[in-house]
């Protein structure tokens, strides 16, 4: 035995001789024969293929006399023996007899000795097509490992999330209503082990994976790490891309693919089972060369099992059962990878960068979302690179992206898809996915059942002008498409079991807004209908469709002035509610300072409604505010006051709801860095009579201020010292004068009204968001809609009547 094992040595280093056996190989390999019950078996097989002796020779390319001798079981040469076993769909190992000592497995320590020459013979291979990577607009590529590398760790689901059993009640309570991921859905997962754990664990293995998710690149590290000798050190990595074999696949069978790009040498190695072989982009694969592709790895791997297989395909992409494999997913990255991610990408030169792009994924809740998904991940990373920030404009970063899901990711790659339909273009695929995100968002349906999906999909489709008519063959279509959509471009993705959603609730609101611009654009809308959508501004979830909407639009005068119309009349049945906004407009303009009334307006309402001032802010944007109102723009103002001690200046409404304790107030303290910048606001207030100028007490009070105190204020030089001694005398004073008369509105509001209330402020602050954002709006409406905010009813009607009489 020892003698055949050198000589098989000997032979390898002289790069073999060629024969005309399986394979074009001579092989020094043991005999082998068929055991008693394997002859059976082989027997059964022919029959059943119903092939006689000599056509299974022709097949096969040997001699009739190797068959004749296998089937008689006498040892014939292993690749012959393999050969005949294939192409009987039987497995060698399994019909083997070993009973005889020569077909025992060469000893260990030189089957090691070929394996690690193999391995450093791959080297130069594997480093060409896996130690690198470059995607989308990157302009050179990056190394995978190293002090460079870029490869952060996956994590696997070794329970598909897509296969799940849940009904969509089910569903719904497993997600945060008010959230949806900013509603919920990351939240959703499986439990997850690190990918070289699965990768170790199982030695057949199908990794599943959205587009984008890091599959190519998971196979890429394997066969890097595989060779520095931290996984599988006693195998010789082979990466094949599947595509490449299926282009080639009627001229070569699958091992002699491997062998011309790693040489001869390489099927001793997955003769004896010491390769592992990783198969990448099944899903990438042409419709009419997949059933072959499949059945060449199902057949190597069935003849070879002892080697180790790992093949990669999309999700949605898998129509195959490969027996024995076991099926895993990758997780999206969750935020400890992102971080990762982005600091490897920047590394030590743009430290600076990276963290400046975490901290502005960390505040974007919609581009957090994104991150998750690697190939979108670069792609923020690319765009940040060049500029330091993202675009104002949030849709022309959607619209790249979508640009990536649905054309240009497959384009870069030359990766040619089935086409589904040939009516369905990437401009009409964006309009189907607008339909169905348009049809579901309006009902609030973030989750819809694949059959309501699919009859979204077919009233699109029978719309078109050269649809079928039959209603069978569109129920059909709608099938496949929904299928298409969801493996190629992870727009649409299957949550759990016939359950669907739009794979980020961005583009779900993207696509939404989209309609309704296009809808606007076309004026296939009527005006009942674009009213019924400016009707949803006051709802929460509808935001960010409002602002992507207006930022689509050449010009969103109309848009915008409709808006405005349907935040007013929240408001405008309820008298006691009119009777409040009639107060706060005459407290903003009883107020001494100078700064336009709608900032007092804006000020006041928040403070009565005891939230953080975010609406002046905006209002005030490239604006100079007075200091109060500038400071409570960073944290509550009641906070502030509280902490200072300075309980005067807050309606008794408030003061009465907020039940502080000392903890929240040194919280506020903490977010101000400093006690000064909390004593500055209480004294700023106090001088400029914000919060109350009618009290002749105070006024005079204010009035003993000692010059020096201005000048410490302004030069932020107060000292504890003062503060203790003359601040907090000043305080008790004020605490003795009679504070009634302060708030702004005495009679109390019921719930309901609280909540209208509320409404109507986060609704003109979504107004205001929509005239910050990258929009055209022309400067008489920006002004009309700034002069009228947050005014009664009457006064709106006044100002408007004043205006037509001008004309």
């Amino acid at each position: 035995m020892a003698k055949i094992v050198n000589l098989c040595l000997r032979m390898y280093n002289y790069n073999y001789v060629k024969s005309s056996e399986y394979c074009g190989v001579t092989m020094a390999s043991r005999s082998l024969r068929l055991s008693p019950e394997g002859g059976k078996r082989a027997k059964e097989a022919v029959a059943f293929k119903k092939l006689t002796k000599a056509q299974l020779a022709g097949q096969v390319k040997l001699s009739r006399a190797s068959v004749a001798n296998f089937f008689a079981g006498h040892p014939v040469d292993r690749n012959t023996f393999i050969a005949i076993c294939t192409a009987l769909d039987l497995s060698w190992d399994e019909v083997l007899d070993v009973s005889d000592s020569a077909n025992k497995v060469a000893t260990e320590s030189n089957l090691d000795a070929l394996v690690q020459e193999n391995r450093k013979r791959v080297k130069p291979v594997i480093d060409k097509h896996c130690s690198s990577m470059r995607v989308l607009d990157m302009t050179h590529p990056v190394e995978l490992l190293g002090s460079q590398g870029i490869y952060t760790h996956v994590n696997i689901l070794e329970k598909i999330s897509g296969r799940r059993r849940l009904g969509l009640t089910e569903l719904l309570q497993k997600v945060d209503a008010n959230k949806f991921d900013r509603f919920g859905l990351s939240q959703i997962a499986e439990a997850r082990i690190p990918g070289l754990d699965a990768a170790n664990r199982y030695s057949k293995l199908v990794i599943l994976g959205k587009p984008g998710a890091g599959k190519t690149t998971f196979l890429k590290y394997l066969a890097m790490k595989c060779l520095d000798g931290e996984f599988q050190a006693d195998r010789v990595p082979v990466f094949i891309t599947l595509r490449d074999l299926a282009e080639v696949s009627h001229k070569q069978d699958l091992i002699e693919f491997i062998t011309n790009q790693y040489g001869e040498e390489l099927k001793s190695i997955i003769q004896y089972g010491k390769a592992l072989i990783l198969l990448d982009g099944l899903d990438e694969i042409r419709q009419q060369d997949a059933a072959m592709v499949v059945n060449q790895v199902r057949q190597l791997s069935m003849s070879f099992a002892d080697n180790q297989f790992i093949i990669t395909c999309r999700t949605a992409a898998i129509n195959y059962v490969f027996e024995h494999f076991v099926e895993v997913e990758i997780a999206d990255f969750d935020p400890e990878r992102v971080n990762t991610f982005v600091n490897k990408w920047f590394g030590q030169k743009d430290a600076s960068k990276a963290k400046s792009l975490i901290r502005k994924l960390n505040d974007n809740y919609h581009l957090k979302a994104l991150a998750s998904n690697p190939l979108l991940l670069n792609l923020l990373c690319v765009i940040f690179e060049e500029s330091g920030d993202f675009p104002i404009n949030k849709s022309e970063l959607y619209q790249e992206v979508i640009d990536i899901c649905l054309e240009k990711w497959d384009a870069q790659r030359n990766i040619e898809r089935h086409q589904i339909s040939r009516k369905l273009s990437v401009k009409r695929k964006e309009n189907l996915l607008s339909y169905i995100a348009w049809k579901t968002f309006e009902r609030g349906e973030y989750f819809f059942k694949r059959r309501d999906v699919e009859q979204y999909i077919t009233e699109y489709l029978s719309n078109l002008a050269d649809s079928e008519s039959h209603e069978n063959t569109l129920d059909l279509d709608s099938r496949a498409v929904l299928r298409s959509i969801e493996a190629q471009h992870n727009l649409l993705i299957e949550r759990v079991r016939d359950i669907y959603s739009f794979s980020h609730l961005a583009f779900h609101e993207y696509f939404t807004a989209k309609s309704i611009v296009s809808s606007i654009i076309s004026h296939k809308s009527d005006h009942e209908a674009l009213k019924a959508f400016v009707n949803h501004a006051s709802e929460p979830c509808w935001r960010e469709v409002f602002i992507l909407a207006v930022s689509m639009l050449a010009s969103a005068d109309n848009l915008l002035l409709l808006m405005k119309q349907a935040i007013d009349k929240t408001l405008a049945l309820d008298n006691t509610l009119q009777q409040f906004l009639i107060q706060v407009m005459k407290k903003s303009v009883s107020i001494n300072i100078e700064i336009e009334p709608v900032l007092i307006r804006a000020f006041v309402l928040s403070r009565f409604l005891d939230i953080p001032c975010d609406l002046p802010g905006s209002l005030a944007i490239n604006k100079e505010l007075p200091a109060p109102i500038a400071v409570a723009t960073k944290v509550d103002l009641p906070e502030v006051l509280h902490f200072s001690g300075h309980e005067l200046f807050l309606d008794n409404s408030l003061s009465s709801s907020m039940n502080m304790d000392e903890k929240k107030s040194i919280h506020a303290n903490q977010v101000l860095d400093s006690t000064l910048e909390t004593k500055l606001v209480v004294l700023s207030a106090c001088e400029t009579g914000l919060f109350e100028t009618s009290n002749p007490d105070v006024k005079q009070l204010l009035q003993e201020f000692p010059k020096e105190l201005n000048h410490s204020v302004q030069s932020q030089e107060m000292k504890d010292e003062w503060w203790n001694k003359e601040g907090r005398s000043l305080v008790e004073k004020l605490r003795s004068i009679d504070s009634e008369g302060q708030s702004v509105y005495h009679e109390p509001f019921n719930n309901y009204q609280k909540k209208l209330l509320r409404q109507y402020y986060d609704a003109n602050n979504l107004l205001v968001s929509c005239l910050n954002s990258d929009c055209y709006v022309s400067l008489a409406v920006r002004q009309e809609i700034k002069d009228t905010l947050l005014l009664p009813i009457e006064e709106i009607e006044k100002q408007i009547g004043r205006k037509s009489a001008k004309k």
